[in-house]
C-alpha cells in the first residue's frame, strides 16, 4: 500500500502539473488571438499583387495568345496589369506560332493589348516558320491583331537578314514590314 504521505506528494505533483499545463494553455490561447501581420513583399500600390500569373486571351474557344509572368501587379482602376519576367506565345494562324520573352510589360485588361520589353539585350521573337526578330520592345494590338515596334529591329531568315527601325507584323495577312532605314543582307 501507498502511504498517506506518498499519496499527498503524488497529489501535490499532479495538481502542480495541472496548474502548469493550465497556465501554458492560457498563454497559447492568448497569443493565438493576437492579430497576425501580412507582409507586403511586393511593396506596391497595386490592387492585387501576384506571382506566377498566366493570362490567356481566347477566341472561339481557342487560345489566341498567352503570357506567363513571374510576378504581376493588377491595377483595377487603370485597367492594366504590370508584368515582370514574362514569356509570351501566340498563334497568328494555325501552324504559325510566335514565342518571345521580356523583362517587363503591361497588359490592358479592357482591350487585351499588351507591351513587352527588355531592359538590356534585344528580345528574341521566334516564329515557327523559321524567322527570328530581334528588338528591344514590342506592342500587340489585339483589335487589329498586329505586333509593332518603333525600336531598331533585325529580322533573320534562312538566307538573309533585314535590319532597320521599327516593324509591323499583321497577323491576319502574315505581312511583316520594316518601317524605316531598311538594309538587306543576303547570305550565300
Amino acid at each position: 500500500m501507498i502511504s498517506k504521505g506518498a499519496k499527498s506528494a503524488i497529489m501535490a505533483v499532479l495538481i502542480a502539473s495541472l496548474m502548469l499545463l493550465s497556465f501554458l494553455l492560457r498563454k497559447q490561447i492568448r497569443n493565438s488571438r493576437e492579430p497576425f501581420e501580412i507582409q507586403n513583399e511586393f511593396n506596391t500600390r497595386a490592387d492585387i499583387a501576384l506571382k506566377d500569373l498566366t493570362i490567356y486571351q481566347t477566341q472561339k474557344g481557342a487560345v489566341e495568345w498567352e503570357i506567363h509572368a513571374q510576378s504581376a501587379e493588377w491595377f483595377d482602376q487603370e485597367n492594366r496589369v504590370a508584368i515582370s519576367r514574362a514569356r509570351a506565345g501566340m498563334t497568328a494562324r494555325p501552324g504559325l506560332e510566335i514565342r518571345f520573352a521580356g523583362d517587363r510589360g503591361t497588359v490592358n485588361t479592357r482591350s487585351y493589348d499588351f507591351t513587352l520589353a527588355n531592359d538590356q539585350e534585344d528580345m528574341k521573337v521566334e516564329m515557327s516558320n523559321g524567322y527570328t526578330i530581334l528588338t528591344k520592345a514590342l506592342q500587340w494590338n489585339n483589335r487589329d491583331r498586329e505586333i509593332r515596334s518603333n525600336d531598331p529591329v533585325r529580322i533573320i531568315g534562312p538566307d538573309f537578314s533585314i535590319s532597320g527601325s521599327g516593324f509591323l507584323f499583321k497577323a491576319p495577312d502574315e505581312e511583316l514590314s520594316i518601317l524605316r532605314n531598311v538594309h538587306v543582307r543576303f547570305d550565300r
